[in-house]
């Protein structure tokens, strides 16, 4: 009878997310053209206020790099420590290690699928792709310092397969010169806690989680994240330790990013509704940001979003 209750729960959230998905048909190209104009102005408004937060978060990607280099100049190969997911999970071979890059990719995929979609598909709830990169890049640079600063404190030794001793893949950087311009995220050593990959896979899923539609989706998420990190222990890519202190760290910054900077929402979002007129006075004149007690710029909706004649934008 559970069993039952949950697969119907999961049917009909299943539906809900098709009907969703459906609400994105539009009556005509015209209706079409119009939204995916309308969202490239608001678009780019966002970007106007939220770039040079998103171009520091793509300028930490460097910073994060250079410090995963110098954790493997640091880094000496030693035997592995005890470990008690490597008890319990059985390794994987250097030829199975793949398995868990091609789950990690079919996220990424996944996530830059959906972020790209909210510039052509009329979502019921309204998605903004510079809030949704806004949010992410800058969770992502505060797990990354986090992170930089705990493998740069103590260095471990490494257990994937060419970071042990007597490895004949095992090239660590030798000059300044590497340490600043080498970018290779899979061979490296040292920089084990916490692990990289898994902040990556768990920010997708949050992100998801708050933009994203169909509870089934958002549930089956969270259990291939769980199942991506029993594949990062199998392949030895990292101690257990590195993905339980991400599974925690990761979430805990996405919930206070969350609660002190909320979304801005322009004008509740932008949707095709059909009428013989529109002028400007129909338009509600709602604040751009949500929140009025924020120190925020205020921009209004009617400064985003130009009277069209033949939809309205709510």
């Amino acid at each position: 009878m559970v069993a039952s209750d949950v697969s119907d729960r999961y049917q009909r959230s299943i539906v809900k997310t098709w009907k969703q998905t459906c609400h994105a048909c539009f009556e005509s190209a015209k209706d079409a053209k119009e939204f995916f104009l309308a969202k490239i102005k608001i678009e780019w408004t966002l970007l106007t206020l939220f770039w040079p937060s998103i171009l520091f978060g793509i300028f930490f990607q460097w910073v994060h790099k250079v410090g995963t280099n110098v954790a493997y100049f640091l880094h000496q190969p030693r035997e592995v420590l005890p470990d008690l997911g490597f008890s319990v999970i059985p390794p994987l071979t250097q030829q199975q290690q793949i398995f868990s890059e091609y789950l990690f990719f079919s996220f990424v995929t996944f996530i830059a699928v959906f972020a790209v979609s909210t510039l052509f598909i009329n979502y019921e709830r309204p998605k903004y792709l510079i809030i949704m990169a806004w949010r992410f890049v800058t969770v992502l640079s505060l797990a990354q310092c986090l992170r930089v600063i705990t493998f740069l404190s103590t260095s471990l030794p490494g257990p994937n397969y060419h970071c042990r001793p007597g490895s004949k893949e095992y090239h660590p950087p030798t000059t300044l010169g590497e340490m600043l311009s080498r970018s290779d995220p899979f061979h490296g050593c040292g920089d084990l806690v916490f692990s990289s990959h898994t902040i990556f896979v768990l920010l997708f899923v949050l992100l998801y989680r708050k933009y994203g539609e169909g509870n089934f989706v958002k549930n089956f998420l969270v259990v291939l994240a769980v199942v991506f990190g029993c594949f990062v222990i199998s392949a030895r890519k990292h101690y257990t330790v590195d993905i339980v202190v991400a599974m925690y760290t990761v979430p805990l910054l996405w919930q206070v990013h969350c609660l002190y900077f909320p979304d801005f929402i322009p004008g509740g979002g932008v949707h095709i509704k059909k009428r013989p007129s529109v002028s400007e006075s129909d338009i509600e004149k709602q604040p751009f940001i949500t929140q009025s007690n924020t120190s925020e710029p205020h921009v209004a909706v009617n400064e985003l979003i130009p009277a069209q004649p033949s939809y309205m934008l709510v």
